[in-house]
């Protein structure tokens, strides 16, 4: 998220405010739309509060931006909205 949006995923001006925001799972809405739709989807399971709802394996991470990537594809992540 950093590295591709310059901030941290989560906001605060103090460590207590940032800590609120990462406890309560709040990130910050991506302030471009130069990433990638599949990319930034990737980036919010990638860092969702619960660890059962992020990716059990990069093989799974990887598929899921590939076939956000290729449009004519046939996915449930290119299906619709998640």
């Amino acid at each position: 998220y950093e590295a591709l949006y310059r901030q941290l995923p989560f906001a605060g001006d103090s460590f207590e405010e940032f800590s609120r925001e990462l406890l309560a799972g709040r990130l910050r809405p991506p302030p471009s739309k130069e990433v990638p739709l599949a990319v930034e989807r990737a980036l919010k399971r990638g860092l969702a509060l619960d660890p059962a709802a992020r990716y059990p394996s990069m093989q799974e991470l990887i598929r899921d931006i590939e076939a956000g990537l290729h449009p004519d594809s046939e996915s449930a992540t290119t299906a619709g909205p998640t």
